[in-house]
C-alpha cells in the first residue's frame, strides 16, 4: 500500500500517534485497513477527503475520529466489523486501535494534525 508516513499531533504539539500512515491514491484510500494487521496503540491511519468508513472485510474493531479542517467532529469508539459510520461534515478520518479514544482523552472540537516524516 502506497502511503505517507508521519505522526498525528495535538494542537499543543504533543504526539498523539507516533506511527501514522496517510494512504496516497484512490486504491490505497479505499483499501484502508482491510487485510492489514490490527493497529497497535501507537499506530493510526489518516484518510483525507473522507466522510465515511465501512468495516466490511475487517477482522477487528477500531476507534474512528472524523475531522473537518483538523477539528474533531465525531468520535466513534469500538466500531466492530460489518458496521459503517459516517459524518457528512467531515473531510478526513483518523482510524485508531480500539480503546484509543478513551485512553487518549480525545474530545470533539479538539484540533489534530498529520505531520509527514519528510517535514520532521
Amino acid at each position: 500500500m502506497k502511503s505517507e508516513l508521519g505522526h498525528v499531533l495535538r494542537s499543543d504539539g504533543s504526539v498523539l500517534v507516533s506511527r501514522a500512515r496517510r494512504p496516497l491514491g484512490l486504491f490505497a484510500r479505499a483499501r484502508g485497513l482491510i487485510a492489514a494487521p490490527a493497529l497497535t496503540a501507537d499506530e493510526g491511519l489518516w484518510i483525507d477527503r473522507c466522510d465515511s468508513i465501512h468495516m466490511f472485510g475487517m477482522r477487528y474493531a477500531i476507534d474512528v475520529v472524523f475531522l473537518r479542517t483538523h477539528r474533531i467532529q465525531r468520535l466513534c469508539p469500538h466500531v466492530r466489523p460489518m458496521r459503517a459510520r459516517w459524518c457528512p461534515q467531515a473531510d478526513a478520518v483518523l482510524e485508531l486501535a480500539s480503546g484509543a479514544i478513551a485512553r487518549l482523552g480525545l474530545r470533539e472540537l479538539e484540533s489534530l494534525e498529520f505531520r509527514s516524516e519528510a517535514c520532521a
